[in-house]
């Protein structure tokens, strides 16, 4: 490793580097690492972001990102600090007090950057990890897949307890839109008949089903979405809106997604606004 290092900075490679000659270095070393993690909490609410980006797209990535998130929100602060060996980049975002508010909106930003340069979603695509927790990458596929499904239903109490009914629905459905989008480059792999990814489709029915089914119910019983709509109809149809979206235009789904929102409200007005 020293003679790589001393190559690497001869070559230009490399600006600097620092090497462990003790335990107790290694230990200040991993020390400063997990310190970058205390100034991500001190911007206040934020959404952490785990990816993995080929090393060599590293700088412009977090470039890209951070001009996206610009033009998105105006205002925004974010850190990133990563693994040179992985490819493995932390980013830590805030754009005000509703920064968790606006989660959704954020990841559809990042997540699209992260298509976009052809990376993975989450820490544990490493290649380091990926051997020593997964069998395949069918195994890790499927282990993100059900991660992520679990993220997304677990979302729909806490939104249920923070926002009005109708919001609470809406915030979950432009989740499950999000997911959904970010999963396109999957799809070979999860239609591929890896005995991993058996379970996958039942997994995702109840799991998520159910949980978008008791949001539908409690906006309807305020009388803010038609009465005439099931759990399995909205999932088919935001589906189709993600998956049919642009790939080089990140918040077509979102948008699309939105205006079928805005439709499920339609015969529930009428009703409340037709003469006594």
């Amino acid at each position: 490793m020293q003679g790589f290092l001393e190559q690497a900075l001869e070559d230009g490679r490399l600006t600097d580097a620092v090497t462990a000659c003790s335990l107790q270095q290694v230990k200040d070393l991993w020390r400063i690492r997990e310190g970058s993690e205390l100034l991500v909490k001190e911007m206040g609410p934020f959404i952490s972001f785990d990816i993995s980006i080929d090393i060599r797209q590293a700088e412009e990535f977090v470039a890209t990102a951070y001009q996206r998130l610009d033009a998105q929100f105006g205002f925004f602060k974010a850190i990133s600090f990563g693994h040179l060996g992985d490819g493995n980049i932390h980013i830590g975002v805030h754009v005000g007090p509703d920064t968790i508010a606006r989660e959704a909106d954020i990841e559809a930003v990042v997540y699209g950057a992260v298509k976009e340069f052809g990376g993975a979603q989450k820490a544990g695509v490493g290649v380091g990890t990926f051997y020593r927790h997964f069998p395949d990458r069918a195994g890790l596929i499927a282990a993100v897949f059900r991660r992520e499904v679990d993220a997304c239903a677990d979302a729909a109490p806490q939104l249920s307890a923070d926002y009005p009914p109708f919001e609470a629905m809406a915030k979950w459905i432009q989740l499950f839109a999000a997911f959904i989008t970010t999963k396109r480059g999957l799809a070979s792999a999860l239609h591929s008949g890896s005995p991993a990814f058996e379970n996958l489709p039942a997994y995702f029915d109840q799991r998520l089903r159910p949980a978008l089914a008791k949001l539908l119910e409690e906006a309807a019983a305020s009388g803010h979405v038609r009465t005439d709509v099931d759990a399995d109809d909205i999932i088919g149809a935001v589906a189709s809106l993600s998956m049919a979206s642009k790939s080089d235009r990140p918040d077509q789904a979102q948008r699309m997604v939105a205006l079928f929102i805005d439709g499920l409200r339609y015969s529930a007005i009428q009703q409340d606004t037709r003469p006594a």
